[in-house]
């Protein structure tokens, strides 16, 4: 029994070696924690922003319009007006304005 209590004094040491290893453990593992944490929150508000919101329609419909020299369908926005005759092109505006100058 006199062998163990000369042991004990070296074991009292060995003890805060480990208190302090388990410690310093103990904060890795909650730093990588909080940092995956953060990532994962990251992540979702990127992929939140990428979504359009409910209810809102991400391509836009335009008027579809008749062209006065060809007959095909043109948006709106793309097309040309002269005389409020709408045209697919500045082309076929030129050319129905040169028939009627004819």
């Amino acid at each position: 029994m006199g062998l163990m209590r000369d042991k004990l004094p070296a074991c009292k040491g060995l003890g805060a070696v480990m208190q302090k290893l388990f410690l310093f453990l103990l904060i890795l593992v909650a730093v990588w924690y909080v940092r995956r944490a953060l990532a994962a929150a990251q992540e979702s508000r990127e992929h939140r922003a990428e979504r359009p919101a409910p209810g809102v329609s991400e391509v836009k419909s335009e008027m579809m319009r008749e062209c006065s020299q060809c007959g095909v369908l043109v948006p709106e926005s793309e097309g040309v007006v002269v005389d409020e005759q709408f045209y697919c092109s500045q082309e076929h505006a030129h050319v129905r304005g040169r028939r009627s100058d004819a």
